[in-house]
């Protein structure tokens, strides 16, 4: 994530769920860009008892809420990359189905106004966009992708920040960017062999 500019300083924090009950986080003031060992925080997702000497970072309950609400997530991401900030910190809104990726991965985005961070009410807000899409846009704050896999969370923050910065890039050049057409893209569902 570092190289390809998707973290910086000690802004994001980041999960992995590894049993029914435990997730491993990364602890309150690590740097996503140079993690070591020590970082990490085993958590009990249902009690919220750490075991470790660090403490979690004050999202946990962000991360436990989704654990618990979406079953088939294993891994979520927040951080906040340049680009994908510009989304965070206006109203725009990205182009539906710029290109095949974006089509895959940012076929649904869940915005959540600004909550501090660490709150409840943060938590609660993130928890209730991901029963709905595993991109949340927290407003003035960052993204939070969700996933099966921590390799597949990467792919949808890869994806978004490039829609983001393609978006941004045509803005300020005064480039008008198209989508592929309606039909193709009905297309591309019903014989591309993707699913949704």
């Amino acid at each position: 994530m570092f190289h390809k500019n998707l973290v910086w300083g000690s802004s994001g924090n980041m999960s992995v769920k590894f049993s029914e009950t435990e997730m491993l986080i990364t602890a309150s003031g690590s740097r996503l860009t140079a993690l070591v060992p020590d970082d990490i925080v085993k958590v009990d997702v249902h009690s919220g008892v750490t075991h470790g000497d660090k403490h979690p970072t004050k999202e946990k309950s962000l991360h436990e809420n989704i654990y618990k609400n979406r079953p088939d997530v294993n891994a979520v991401i927040h951080t906040s990359p340049a680009y994908a900030m510009l989304l965070c910190c206006s109203d725009e809104k990205l182009q539906e189905n710029m290109f095949i990726e974006s089509m895959v991965y940012l076929n649904q985005i869940e915005f959540v106004d600004y909550y501090h961070p660490g709150s409840d009410e943060l938590a609660h807000a993130v928890s209730e966009a991901a029963m709905k899409s595993d991109i949340i846009i927290m407003k003035n704050h960052g993204v939070v992708v969700l996933a099966k896999t921590l390799e597949k969370a990467l792919d949808l923050l890869e994806t978004l920040e490039t829609a983001c910065m393609v978006h941004f890039l045509a803005k300020r050049s005064g480039h008008k960017l198209k989508s592929i057409s309606p039909s193709n893209v009905n297309d591309f569902w019903e014989n591309a062999g993707y699913t949704r």
